[in-house]
């Protein structure tokens, strides 16, 4: 486990917007140190269950999936191969236009042919944030889905391990 070393913004005795600005970038930055510091941890530890629940060893695809949302449908991000699964281990994304605007994340159950929410934030302009709240785990021809309430708005990318079933 590594060692994080951060300096939080003091707060003053009465409320100011420039430091309680300053101490959302000091908790941002403190997030964002935790998920990058332990992907190595995360990726031994999938490792492990892949092992475990299958009995053998598989073939593991590190891969990312970029999107610019041009539209407010649901548009499709990732779409599990047919062989495989996948762990869905983080949905980044950047508010590139103005105003703050909400985003909401699905996933498309191939066997029941329906789609579910499971992720609803607003991001503000300018910001970027991360929309999966956990691992998101997708089973063979699974998909992962944006919606975008403004199109245009939202550009990102979802880091994903992928593995056979054999």
């Amino acid at each position: 486990m590594a060692k994080i070393v951060l300096a939080f913004t003091r707060p003053s005795k009465e409320y100011s917007q420039p430091v309680a600005d300053a101490l959302i970038r000091d908790l941002d930055g403190l997030v964002q140190k935790l998920n990058s510091t332990f992907q190595q941890d995360l990726r031994e530890e999938t490792q492990r269950l892949t092992w475990f629940s299958t009995g053998e060893v598989v073939a593991n695809r590190y891969k990312n999936a970029q999107f610019d949302l041009n539209s407010t449908n649901k548009t499709d991000i990732y779409t599990c191969p047919s062989n495989s699964r996948a762990i869905v281990q983080n949905i980044h994304t950047a508010n590139v236009g103005s105003g703050n605007v909400e985003i909401k994340a699905f996933i498309y159950d191939n066997s029941a042919t329906t789609s579910f929410q499971f992720a609803e934030h607003t991001v503000n302009s300018g910001n970027s944030k991360s929309i999966a709240d956990g691992t998101i785990i997708l089973e063979e021809s699974d998909k992962l889905q944006l919606q975008a309430a403004t199109a245009d708005i939202f550009e990102g990318t979802v880091a994903i391990l992928e593995f056979d079933r054999t």
